[in-house]
């Protein structure tokens, strides 16, 4: 249908012009709310949002993201209730003017709507503009580096395989998990340790509870094997690891720095013991100043002894007890 080109006077464009300024109004409320929504999907932050928040702590950059995605949502619901009551206003201008032009209201309808998507059209693009450079700009995040330290340092022509590298990997703080044979009794023993030290009256019943839990283990583990497949296979591994450390006469240190290991021949080890040692200075305290020591610490303790000594009479005076004197009113 071809948009209707005709020319109205102001007294009887009164509805047409009503109905278009409200409809423009709710398609520009689309317009932000699209605007807004690609913000967040981006992850860009458009100026209206940009808050600046003091930077005490790392926390606060944290504090900055999320205070301007709240912005950007609050703003949101505000642009949908706007369009919610825009809306009730263009359905009553759209009944209004279809009852004053009647069988023309759709063709004027039809003017109207292509008169604005071309409008709209423009600003959409514009929208668009503005998109593509907050998207493209780097954030503080990406230009950051951050450097990790190895967590294993093999200073040794030792060879581990990928089983063995991925757990010595976990770390010397690492529980290997495995159980042996007597575990379970242990854990009894442990239980009934921890037992004696309630009151009386509540050691029956924990005694009780312990004794279900253990039957509870026994029916999981009727073979008496109390290892996962993964403590097994953990346990296999760590055996070769300690052959090939004995073999080559190396050990497994902490690093100077961090929660790093390192492994080391011994030799090596006790160079750098000896290199820091020298390197500081430090010299060798005196037999003399040693044994000087236990002695002062016993003369302090007799004088100490002697002064807290108790006497062996004592002054007993009784004391009565007085009422305190009543106030005098002047």
């Amino acid at each position: 249908m071809q948009p209707l080109d005709c020319k109205f006077v102001a007294g009887q464009a009164h509805s047409i012009h009503i109905y278009k300024n409200i409809k423009e109004k709710v398609q520009r409320c689309c317009a932000s709310i699209y605007f807004n929504q690609q913000c967040l999907h981006l992850g860009v932050t458009p100026k209206y949002a940009n808050i600046k928040v003091p930077f005490t702590s790392p926390a606060s950059k944290t504090t900055q993201k999320k205070s301007q995605v709240l912005s950007i949502k609050t703003e949101i619901k505000f642009l949908y209730s706007k369009k919610d009551k825009l809306n009730a206003q263009l359905y009553k201008a759209h009944l209004n003017a279809a009852q004053e032009w009647g069988s023309l209201w759709p063709l004027i309808q039809n003017n109207i709507l292509h008169s604005l998507n071309s409008r709209l059209t423009g600003v959409y693009k514009t929208l668009d503009k503005k998109l593509n450079p907050l998207s493209h700009i780097p954030t503080n995040a990406n230009n950051k580096k951050c450097t990790f330290f190895q967590r294993v340092n093999n200073l040794t022509n030792i060879e581990f395989t990928d089983e063995e590298s991925i757990l010595l990997n976990k770390g010397m703080k690492y529980n290997l998990g495995h159980r042996h044979n007597s575990w379970i009794q242990n854990l009894g023993l442990e239980a009934e340790c921890a037992i004696t030290l309630l009151p009386q009256k509540d050691q029956e019943y924990m005694r009780l509870c312990v004794a279900k839990q253990i039957e509870k283990i026994h029916a999981k583990h009727p073979s008496g094997n109390y290892n996962s497949p993964q403590h097994s296979k953990e346990l296999r591994i760590a055996k070769p690891i300690r052959d090939k450390l004995t073999a080559n006469n190396a050990s497994i240190t902490k690093a100077n720095k961090g929660s790093s290991m390192v492994i080391i021949y011994n030799t090596d080890y006790e160079d750098k013991v000896m290199n820091f040692i020298h390197s500081n200075n430090a010299q060798p305290t005196s037999q003399q100043h040693n044994n000087s020591i236990p002695k002062r610490t016993k003369t302090h303790t007799e004088e100490v002894h002697n002064t807290n000594k108790p006497r062996d009479h004592l002054e007993v005076h009784p004391i009565k007890p007085q009422n305190p004197p009543p106030e005098r009113l002047a």
